[in-house]
């Protein structure tokens, strides 16, 4: 597995604090060498949302045939940072399902192969199951 939050070296930067000059050349290593990668796209609404087009022509130009899974972001870690008494660095942002949808579609057009959707959490019943069971870890915490 290779994530790839953005292409775009300041995006990348906003993201995590540090450019991805490395990342990008040892993805690229990896790729020349023949490597069965699975690349995953974590999609954070507002930070890494304009980059699908440019993940998907980076790839393209490194000849990749290989899955693309887009990540629907959350931010269900917040209440542990806090039981913890910590402080919480993660985005404050909400990634739809319907942004998700759209970023695979702009990879399958770039002609990424097997561009998919990480279905883990979709629904809302399943947001709220999370929940649950992330206010009973807190909860044990305590």
């Amino acid at each position: 597995m290779y994530d790839i939050k953005a292409i775009d070296s300041k995006v990348h930067k906003k993201c995590t604090g540090k450019g991805n000059e490395l990342i990008l050349s040892n993805l690229r290593f990896i790729l020349e060498k023949g490597c069965d990668v699975e690349i995953r796209y974590p999609l954070v609404k507002g930070y890494n949302d304009g980059e699908a087009e440019k993940i998907g022509e980076f790839l393209k130009k490194c000849n990749f045939s290989g899955k693309v899974k887009v990540l629907q972001y959350h931010d269900f870690s917040g209440s542990r940072y806090e039981a913890l008494g910590m402080e919480n660095t993660m985005p404050k942002a909400f990634t739809s399902f319907e942004d998700v949808e759209s970023a695979k579609n702009i990879l399958e057009e770039q002609q990424a192969k097997q561009a998919e959707i990480d279905e883990k959490i979709n629904t809302l019943p399943d947001i709220i199951d999370t929940l649950k069971a992330t206010a009973t870890e807190v909860g044990e915490l305590q």
